[in-house]
């Protein structure tokens, strides 16, 4: 971790990453602190002794080396390598927000650009037909048709106009906060294969619909949030500010994923892997003090990871040895409204007999 004052999240301008959470103030106690504690490990990195962890003497005597310069280029090495690494983790966020956009265009485009009708898609999309075939999760294509590359499709794919918007704003305003916390291949992690868990657990729940994933990653930002937020919490202040906005955003996109073409059973799957992961990613950095602590971090980490990927894993066998079962949680695919939207718009037929 960097010092607090080495961290700004107003550099780049984004409302939503200082309004979201700020780091406290360096000139607190609790930011002397971390100072002193960072100062302490980037000396013993360099072998010398930190100039505020030693009071006069312990300054005089690191300035009389040559390891106060050492000492400085290491510190300045360490904000160019989380420079780097947010400009990464912004490259990876715009990327996935194209993918998003471009997709929904491409499955406009081949339902001959055109909408469905408000009460079929009420977030302004297309149709069964167009999203089907651009790569939304359909069981029968997945299993029967041995098409996995919608494991990797479907998270990028939206239902609609105003999905794009929720996914994309969500994505962007939680991605650019967790570039402060975790790498970017961290990050790229925690989206696919919240995603592809997503995915996998909805064709074996989800088997008479047609549904877009795209939303199942942002559950799993939001949920590397909020597992920063309770692990990291003396870090951090506005604390109602920053749960009541995780609120909304779980809120708004828990009532988009109970339309037709979405499915809230993945979402809640890509929450749950998402913070397995973020959980076992913190994990790993984790310096506890008592005996065998080190271990205990190492194995709660892989252990934390482990499920994740076991998620994954279990759902694609589910999809190979039958266990997909029709009509198993309609409610929770789509809730039906009367007079709003209907669910049936977004179903196809079973398996074949």
């Amino acid at each position: 971790d960097l010092p607090a004052e080495s961290v700004n999240p107003d550099r780049d301008g984004s409302i939503w990453v200082s309004s979201l959470s700020t780091y406290r103030d360096s000139k607190s106690a609790g930011g002397q602190q971390r100072r002193a504690a960072v100062d302490a490990q980037l000396a013993a990195a360099v072998g010398g002794t930190s100039p505020s962890g030693g009071g006069l003497r312990g300054a005089s005597a690191w300035s009389s080396t040559s390891h106060a310069h050492v000492w400085h280029e290491h510190r300045q090495m360490t904000l160019l390598q989380q420079q780097t690494n947010r400009r990464y983790a912004k490259f990876l966020l715009w990327f996935a927000s194209m993918a998003h956009l471009g997709l929904f265009i491409a499955a406009v485009g081949i339902n001959g650009w055109t909408l469905a009708s408000l009460t079929d898609n009420p977030l302004l999309g297309p149709g069964t037909a167009a999203l089907s075939r651009i790569g939304a999760t359909a069981t029968g294509e997945i299993v029967y048709g041995h098409q996995y590359w919608r494991l990797l499709v479907s998270p990028f794919l939206s239902a609609g106009a105003l999905h794009v918007w929720a996914n994309v704003s969500t994505l962007m305003s939680l991605g650019l906060f967790l570039t402060y916390h975790f790498a970017w291949w961290q990050l790229a992690c925690i989206y696919m294969l919240s995603g592809m868990a997503a995915v996998s657990v909805s064709a074996n729940i989800a088997v008479g619909y047609v549904t877009a994933a795209g939303s199942a990653p942002t559950f799993g930002f939001m949920a590397a949030a909020s597992v920063l937020l309770v692990v990291q919490r003396d870090r951090f202040k506005n604390h109602v500010v920053t749960w009541a906005f995780l609120a909304f955003m779980l809120a708004l996109n828990c009532f988009i994923g109970a339309t037709p073409f979405v499915d809230n059973s993945a979402n809640t799957t890509g929450f749950v892997v998402g913070a397995l992961m973020a959980a076992g990613i913190l994990a790993a950095d984790w310096v506890p003090s008592f005996v065998c602590g080190d271990f205990v971090a190492t194995t709660a980490s892989i252990g934390l990871i482990g499920l994740a990927m076991l998620i994954l894993s279990l759902a694609i066998i589910g999809l190979n040895v039958g266990l997909p079962i029709q009509d198993c949680c309609d409610g929770w695919v789509c809730a039906p409204t009367p007079g709003w939207w209907e669910c049936s718009a977004s179903q196809v037929s079973g398996f074949p007999s």
